[in-house]
């Protein structure tokens, strides 16, 4: 029994003694990110200033499709007279959605709504029904 006790201590021994070799060759082999200040002059870094200012303005790109999802109970609140069309364009002049946004999306239901004429990308179920039960217009436009 004694011996058993002793051949897995021994055992035991060999794997941490082998676990702590592998941890001290994998630190020592690591190898550690380069500082660019010391790999490049002083006039590289200048250079690199100039050419890379900080204070860069980072256009984003016109393309990029930037969708907006929109309760409707919030369109409800804006939009209290009938007449004014709730389009992409009235949105972003009140200020509900974001001037980079392309398209829009309306979810969910509202009370108290107003027959209004809504022209969308996406709409909600719920919100199609809502907008139809107020006597109001929903127009899909193409997505592209």
């Amino acid at each position: 029994m004694d011996k058993i006790i002793i051949l897995m201590l021994s055992i035991l021994i060999v794997f941490v003694i082998f676990a702590i070799i592998i941890a001290i060759v994998y630190f020592v082999r690591r190898k550690k990110k380069p500082n660019i200040d010391k790999m490049l002059s002083k006039a590289q870094l200048l250079q690199l200033n100039e050419a890379y200012p900080k204070n860069i303005e980072i256009v984003e790109a016109p393309y990029k499709t930037r969708k907006q999802m929109i309760p409707l109970s919030l369109i409800s609140r804006y939009y209290i007279d009938s007449t004014e069309k709730v389009d992409i364009n009235t949105l972003k002049n009140k200020g509900i959605i974001p001037n980079k946004t392309n398209k829009i999306g309306i979810y969910g239901n509202s009370e108290n709504l107003p027959p209004l004429l809504v022209e969308t990308n996406y709409i909600d179920f719920y919100a199609l029904d809502c907008i139809e039960n107020a006597k109001g217009k929903v127009i899909l436009k193409k997505m592209q």
